[in-house]
Parts: C-alpha cells; sequence; structure tokens
C-alpha cells in the first residue's frame, strides 16, 4: 500500500479541522435532482465504473507509528445504497453523514428515489476532493451510464503529493520563497473589516443574490481588455476592501484551481491552493492600472505556487481575515444522459474565514454566496457591503476611469445617509420657553 504526506493544501485543512474537532469543517454534500427516467441500478453500476478510474477517491486518512498524518487508497469497493423514500425534504436532514480521519471513508454516495423524482446524493471531505473533481467525476459517470469508455485518470493524487514533496527540498521552493521575500512586504498589513456587531456566542450565516450588474457590458469589456473575469472581481474586491478600511493596502485570501500541469486535468484530489490577494492602491491609479496590478499578482503567485499560503503566512506572521473566490461556471452545465442536472448544496463548510465571498457565473449573470461570522457581522451590514461592490462594478468598465473617482456608495446608500440629516422639527414659533414651561406644568 503506497502512503503519502500531505501536499500543502491539505495541510492547511487537516490543521483547521484538528483545530475545530467538534466542527463538520470541510464535509460538503450536495444533491442532484434527476428526472424518473434515469435507471437507478444502471446508475450505480456507471458511479461504480467512474469511482474505478479514479482510485484515489477511496483515499483514506491516518495518523501513521510516528504521529505524523498520512493519505492511502483503500482497496475496496464502495458500497452504494438505493433507497425509496416519500418525501425529499424530510429526508434532507438524514443524508449527512460525519467523516473522520480514523482511515474511514471520506467520499460517500447514495441513491434515492421519490414518486417525483430520483436523486444523488454526494458528500465528500475536501481534504481529498476539489470542485473541480466533481465536475471530473460526474462527467465521467455520465459516460459510463451511456455505455460510453470512461478513460484511467493519468496521474493519482498520491504521486503528485509525493513530487510535490520532493520539489519541496529543492531549489525551486527555495527560489519561490525568494520571489515571495522581495514582492510582497506586507507583513504590517491586517485588512479586517470593522465587526458592527460583539456577541459572544458564535454564529454564522450565509447570503446569497443576484448581482445588480450589467453581465453583458462586464464580460465584454473583459474580453475587449484581454482581462480574465476573475482577475476583474478580484481588483473590484480590493479596491471595495481599500474603500472600506481607508487603507492603500489590502491583503486577503483567494484560490487557484491548482491545475497548472494538463497532466492533472482529469485527476481526482485536492489540488486547490489559497493564494495570497496583495495590492497597493493609490488615488492616482487608474482602471486599468489596478487590473494591471491584480493580474501581474495572479499569474506570478501561481508561477510561484510550490512557497505555499501556510508558508506564506508563517513566515510574514500574518493572518487574513477574509477570501474572496471567482467560482466561474463551475457547476454549470452538468448533465446525465443529456440532460441537465439540478443541484442544491446542502452542507458547505470549507472555511472559517469571518467574511467569504463566493461568485458564480450562471445564465442569469453573476450570483454571490457571501457566508460570514453572524456573531460579529450584522445581515445588514453584510447586505450593504453587497451593494457598495455592485456600485463599484458597474463603474468599472472603463480602463482610463480615475480610481479617486469611483464612488463606493450607490443612490439608494446616500439616499439613506441623507435621510439621517432630515432634522427638522415642526414647532409654534409663538411659543416662549417659559410659556412652554408653564404648559408642562
Amino acid at each position: 500500500m503506497k502512503t503519502a504526506p500531505f501536499t500543502q493544501s491539505q495541510v492547511g485543512i487537516y490543521a483547521e479541522c484538528m483545530n475545530n474537532p467538534d466542527s463538520d469543517l470541510y464535509q460538503l454534500s450536495y444533491l442532484f435532482t434527476l428526472s424518473k427516467d434515469i435507471d437507478l441500478e444502471r446508475l450505480k453500476m456507471a458511479i461504480l465504473k467512474a469511482l474505478e478510474v479514479h482510485p484515489y477517491a477511496n483515499c483514506r486518512v491516518k495518523v501513521n507509528e510516528e504521529g505524523i498524518p498520512e493519505q492511502y487508497v483503500e482497496e475496496q469497493e464502495f458500497d452504494i445504497q438505493i433507497d425509496s423514500i416519500i418525501d425529499i425534504e424530510a429526508e434532507k436532514p438524514k443524508l449527512y453523514k460525519k467523516m473522520a480521519f480514523d482511515g474511514s471513508q471520506l467520499l460517500y454516495f447514495r441513491l434515492l428515489s421519490s414518486s417525483e423524482a430520483n436523486y444523488i446524493y454526494f458528500q465528500f471531505h475536501h481534504i481529498i476532493f476539489d470542485g473541480a473533481s466533481l465536475r471530473i467525476l460526474l462527467q465521467d459517470i455520465d459516460n459510463a451510464y451511456q455505455g460510453e469508455t470512461v478513460e484511467n485518470e493519468p496521474v493519482s493524487s498520491i504521486d503528485f503529493a509525493l513530487d510535490e514533496y520532493q520539489q519541496r527540498q529543492g531549489e525551486i521552493w527555495k527560489n519561490d520563497q525568494n520571489w515571495y521575500r522581495k514582492h510582497f512586504i506586507c507583513d504590517e498589513v491586517d485588512t479586517l473589516l470593522q465587526p458592527d456587531l460583539d456577541e459572544t456566542t458564535f454564529r454564522s450565516n450565509t447570503i446569497e443574490r443576484q448581482l445588480k450588474v450589467d453581465a453583458e457590458a462586464i464580460d465584454r469589456f473583459c474580453k475587449e481588455n484581454n482581462v480574465g473575469l476573475g482577475g476583474f472581481f478580484t481588483s473590484a474586491y480590493a479596491l471595495l476592501m481599500s474603500r472600506y478600511t481607508g487603507d492603500e493596502q489590502v491583503l486577503f485570501s483567494t484560490i487557484w484551481h491548482g491545475r497548472g500541469d494538463y497532466h492533472l486535468t482529469q485527476s481526482l484530489g485536492m489540488y486547490v491552493s489559497t493564494m495570497p490577494a496583495y495590492f497597493n492602491i493609490k488615488d492616482d491609479m487608474t482602471v486599468g492600472d489596478l487590473l494591471e496590478q491584480g493580474t501581474l499578482t495572479t499569474k506570478d503567485t501561481r508561477k510561484h505556487a510550490l512557497y505555499s499560503y501556510a508558508d506564506f503566512c508563517g513566515e510574514q506572521g500574518i493572518e487574513t481575515h477574509q477570501m474572496f473566490v471567482y467560482q466561474g461556471k463551475l457547476f454549470r452545465d452538468l448533465k446525465l444522459n443529456n440532460k441537465l442536472l439540478t443541484i442544491e448544496q446542502l452542507a458547505d463548510n470549507t472555511t472559517n474565514q469571518p467574511l467569504e465571498f463566493q461568485l458564480f457565473q450562471t445564465d442569469e449573470g453573476f450570483h454571490a454566496i457571501f457566508s460570514y461570522h453572524a456573531h460579529r457581522y450584522s445581515e445588514t451590514f453584510v447586505k450593504q457591503l453587497l451593494e457598495s461592490f455592485e456600485t463599484i462594478l458597474n463603474q468599472m468598465l472603463d480602463m482610463n476611469m480615475p480610481l479617486k473617482e469611483i464612488h463606493v456608495v450607490s443612490e439608494a446608500q446616500q439616499g439613506l445617509l441623507d435621510s439621517f440629516n432630515e432634522t427638522d422639527f415642526q414647532y409654534d414659533e409663538s411659543q416662549t420657553i417659559v410659556s412652554l414651561l408653564n404648559k408642562q406644568v
């Protein structure tokens, strides 16, 4: 049995899970709704076939005799249940199955059938599986269901982890470290939005909304100026943070899919890398300058990704308090037997950040999911933050626009602020102080 150390992406996940042993951190679950004409027995065989060509799906985690956590692949077939149910809504709370790092399974399927529809329940631990892996696995399941050939993945995540470990012992890691030391001098930067609540009991909440922006205009602007949508939105978020904190320097975390090597495009695993997003925003900059800074920073951090986010934070002695992630079309156009899948995310415990902003591209535009610590930030505060983000986006469609002319306050927000100055009060001007006192007595 081949074992491997964790990759740096996995180390961070493992550490957070160990620091929060009673939580369900990084355990994700999805419910896919299927039409009734899907044959569940045939689907079960398709899932097993897809899992067979991706052995890493059966990856387990254990602590070895030296007390060091390691990963390995268990050679054991998955057990997939097919159950009849009456009401899917009543069934949802019963679907979740807590996972642990004790050598047990970290990926789980269950098939369900009601009088109205069929369902796939899918749960996994993020330490072995990322969003791109979900798309890859579902594509192979679809191919197998339709009788097509599914190919063995060319590279296993076990081999990738062993290769990364070797590279981190050599000159590549040292060169990446030196690059960070030269370009990321931000040990005194702390982009923390001032909380508007001070509650002691931990609470979390999530707000979702379709951004009120011209999606077609944004897409066209980015294509015309050779700017990636991810870079555009990340740069806009940096400007938002700069305005909200009043600081020129902004630091938060973001992610990269980590599949720069084309051999990994069909491999299951946790390849996502957390990266620092560092901006130094000056008043004399234009939108073009901001986007150029964001694009260069993103490209360069990816080139030097062997020096991990954990390395960066450890050496700089810093901790980021928020994450912005542009997910693009990650879960768009997923199909089974030529029919679009309806997907519902039942649990998303992927971060312990006080603020986490995810943005997805959909057929309707851009969909925002904002998770936050509700004992520190109110729902009103987060909604105002989203509205300010929309306001900035709608003004960033001109490369020559000076940043100092971009407003963070929407018309509706300005109207609310102006209402605070409405202090006029009607009173009888013929009355004197003495007469009013006599009247009160």
